[in-house]
């Protein structure tokens, strides 16, 4: 568990995992201020994982939660292995992206996803994403 105000992720300090928030809720802040509240069901450190760059944000727990860390290692070892699943996973990171832009500017449609929904969807490909990695959960805190 990451107790309230820990950090999970510094800016500008390497991350080497893809992280599903499984109870909590976190804070993103950039420059010390705060631009992002995640909950359960969000993907953290996604951008990392795609471009392959440096966290440009921080990520602190705001209460008690808990997290599933998935090496990248071993998910490109999976995507190397298995080009369908490769392309399932990048397009599911870019629909989260896409939906992570619409609702920061304001053109995000609610009758698309219900919060809810949307929670359960991602928690369920996390699980599933681990199953296909064979990996024991390997969770923070």
């Amino acid at each position: 568990m990451l107790g309230a105000g820990e950090m999970l992720i510094a800016e500008g300090q390497l991350l080497d995992d893809l992280i599903f928030v499984v109870e909590g809720a976190l804070c993103v802040t950039t420059a010390g201020a705060p631009i992002n509240a995640l909950g359960v069901g969000d993907v953290v450190g996604e951008m990392s994982f795609v471009e392959k760059l440096v966290p440009t944000a921080a990520i602190t727990a705001t209460e008690p939660s808990r997290v599933l860390c998935v090496p990248r290692a071993r998910i490109l070892d999976a995507f190397s292995s298995d080009t369908g699943f490769a392309a399932r996973s990048y397009r599911a990171l870019a629909v989260f992206l896409s939906d992570r832009l619409r609702r920061a500017t304001g053109q995000w449609a609610p009758e698309l996803q219900e919060d809810e929904m949307r929670a359960h969807r991602l928690l369920v490909a996390a699980e599933r994403f681990v199953r296909l990695l064979d990996l024991p959960e390997r969770q923070r805190g």
